[in-house]
């Protein structure tokens, strides 16, 4: 369950909330006062920021038609790129090019609900060639380990990310590699997302994947193949068949699949008011 809350204070001032409730509990992703100025000038954000490194906002793949969010992004123990974080944020830059950068420290909220004390200093910058958009991600920094450990690890990513889009397609991808929490990592992925030409409610989506969280862990292997509805305005449904090369490491979010693979499903009602 998610919930997004926002309202204007002023002309340009405005307060965004974003929340997710998982394993039991609910905890806050994002939680800002925002000042826009546009043009060149963009906008900042002070409070729970999003870290900026690669495909970070949820929205773009949370009722996307593929479930499961990308192994590299956060499959393993409480290691991962998606967090939001206690700090300042700000974004701009000329019509060609977007620059995201972010400073924060503090205890950070995991794309699953985990806590962890994070710090350091993010930047992502993205431009734009015909139908694809290329970004590229640097998070410098540390991050705890566990939760009960009382010490930060280090932190050097680096990420690339593409984004291609035609009528009826969207491409999007990942190449992500450096140190997380001290351990050397490295991973890949590739969405797809094809909307059926006579039949705009349907798509048919498929994610390739990989993921090796250190150097004394096997490579996590993984596809996905799916359809996804829209049913209405509120309602979308999507069924994924997984297969991958099992649990090679542990602790880790996405379960291995038997043999045969295994099926996903998801009913995703959306509220407004």
């Amino acid at each position: 369950t998610t919930l997004r809350l926002g309202m204007e204070l002023a002309p340009g001032i405005r307060v965004h909330a974003y929340g997710a409730h998982r394993y039991g509990f609910f905890a806050a992703q994002e939680a800002v006062v925002e000042k826009e100025w546009g043009g060149n000038a963009g906008h900042a954000q002070v409070g729970l920021v999003r870290l900026p490194f690669g495909i970070y906002d949820p929205r773009e793949t949370y009722a996307s038609g593929l479930i499961d969010y990308p192994m590299p992004r956060g499959d393993f123990y409480f290691h991962s790129l998606d967090w939001g974080v206690p700090g300042a944020a700000w974004s701009g830059g000329p019509p060609n090019v977007q620059v995201e950068a972010a400073g924060f420290s503090g205890r950070g909220t995991g794309i699953w609900d985990n806590q962890a004390h994070i710090h350091g200093g993010a930047a992502r910058a993205q431009t734009y060639f015909g139908d694809a958009i290329l970004g590229f991600s640097r998070w410098d920094g540390g991050l705890q380990d566990v939760p009960t450990s009382s010490a930060t690890h280090p932190v050097h990513m680096t990420g690339l990310d593409l984004r291609y889009t035609k009528t009826q397609l969207l491409v999007r991808g990942e190449y992500l590699f450096g140190t997380l929490a001290g351990d050397h990592t490295h991973g890949w992925y590739v969405d797809a997302y094809y909307r059926l030409p006579q039949h705009e409610h349907w798509s048919l989506v498929g994610r390739l994947e990989r993921l090796k969280p250190g150097d004394e862990y096997a490579e996590s292997r993984q596809l996905t193949l799916g359809v996804r509805w829209v049913a209405s305005q509120e309602w979308t449904l999507a069924a994924n068949w997984r297969h991958n090369n099992g649990l090679v490491y542990s602790p880790n979010w996405i379960p291995g699949a038997p043999k045969g693979g295994d099926v996903l499903l998801q009913a995703y009602r959306r509220l407004s008011w």
